[in-house]
């Protein structure tokens, strides 16, 4: 319990490392703290250690396999690692266990990430009835821009440039849209 409450402690002041170590503590002192796992797999994936986040979170899930979070936190570092296949398989199996509109995003991200554009849009459209966030227009913008709909597209980057923190990459891609838009023949917009 010390060792848990040390690496709780070391894992909010953001010193990941000492963390990790409290937490494998916790684990020789306590094998069935299963929570110990998933919480070194997190202080991996806050430092960009994506590999890292696999082996403890596997081994979470093999004691939870009912526990969602699991799942989508593996997802996460899958999809950091630019494994979208293995990501997205981890997704739908967190959405079967919980119908959570932050893994629905995820999975919308994922479907981006690997061009499959319409499935991103059917996934991310009615999202946007409950949140807002930069990340959701962003990725439906990006979605819609990969199926050519470039007024879709403008739309939704322009939302995302409205809610984010200045960002470059976002800002550049619109102006990208903008320009394919402007191009077009006057004749073909509806």
């Amino acid at each position: 319990l010390y060792y848990n409450f040390l690496g709780e402690y070391y894992k909010e002041t953001r010193q990941y490392n000492l963390a990790i170590a409290a937490f494998n503590q916790a684990l020789q002192a306590n094998p069935d703290f299963t929570q110990a796992h998933l919480a070194v797999a997190l202080c991996n994936y806050e430092m960009g250690n994506y590999d890292g986040v696999i082996p403890p979170v596997t081994r979470f899930i093999y004691y939870n396999q009912q526990e969602d979070f699991g799942y989508a936190m593996r997802a996460k570092a899958y999809m950091k690692m630019g494994r979208y296949n293995d990501a997205e398989t981890e997704i739908v199996t967190a959405l079967a266990l919980n119908d959570d509109i932050e893994y629905k995003l995820l999975k919308g991200i994922i479907l981006c990430s690997k061009n499959q554009y319409r499935q991103a849009i059917e996934t991310l459209e009615p999202l946007t009835q409950s949140i807002q966030t930069s990340d959701l227009y962003k990725y439906l913008g990006l979605a819609y821009y990969g199926i050519q709909d470039y007024n879709s597209a403008l739309i939704n980057l322009d939302k995302a440039i409205i809610l984010s923190d200045d960002d470059k990459v976002l800002s550049a891609k619109y102006n990208e849209v903008k320009m394919k838009l402007n191009s077009q023949p006057q004749g073909t917009m509806d």
